[in-house]
């Protein structure tokens, strides 16, 4: 497991810093796949300038394991309750992952699951373009697979190359709780 903590914005005290790892350590620990060597455990702290005291502190944690994403975001008044939140979130989540875990083949291939219900997960919305990211694994994947992955991600949308129709689609979380799906229309379809 590689352990990388960014501080944005903002200087970390190093109690601040050991409590951010400890407490994602702790969040950590259920979950052998983020322990293993090849694991990525990212963390930002960041503090931003808001209308709200409340939301002063941002604390962002991404673990990378094989076949999958997990990620958390929270925002509080200070450092100490962002990474709480955070790690809480992060810990449903790898729980959730976990829970999962049986739906795969031995070779890390999805199998079918039965649809289960969502975690909470709030949207942000920006003003523009902020970040681009380009994907090179395409391999194609059911609309379950891709909304178990959003719901990894903590995401509120996911593109994927559907196995169905052999084009990429966009799964999206509604706000009435259930996906929508969007797909390219071609040539005469209706």
């Amino acid at each position: 497991m590689r352990f990388n903590l960014k501080c944005l914005h903002c200087q970390l005290t190093d109690e601040q810093k050991s409590y951010t790892e400890e407490k994602i350590a702790k969040a950590t620990k259920f979950a052998q796949r983020a322990q293993d060597e090849s694991a990525i455990i990212e963390a930002a702290v960041s503090e931003q300038s808001t209308k709200s005291e409340d939301q002063r502190f941002k604390a962002e944690i991404t673990i990378q394991i094989p076949h999958a994403i997990i990620r958390a975001e929270k925002q509080a008044a200070t450092v100490q309750a962002a990474v709480d939140e955070a790690s809480e979130k992060i810990g449903r989540q790898i729980s959730r992952y976990k829970e999962r875990q049986h739906h795969r083949s031995n070779v890390g291939e999805w199998l079918d699951t039965p649809p289960e219900d969502e975690d909470e997960m709030k949207a942000e919305s920006a003003p523009g373009i902020i970040k681009r990211k380009r994907f090179s694994n395409s391999k194609p994947m059911t609309e379950d697979e891709a909304i178990e992955l959003m719901e990894l991600s903590g995401h509120d949308f996911f593109m994927f190359n559907n196995v169905a129709t052999q084009r990429f689609s966009v799964v999206y979380r509604r706000k009435d709780g259930n996906y929508g799906l969007l797909e390219p229309k071609v040539g005469a379809e209706q």
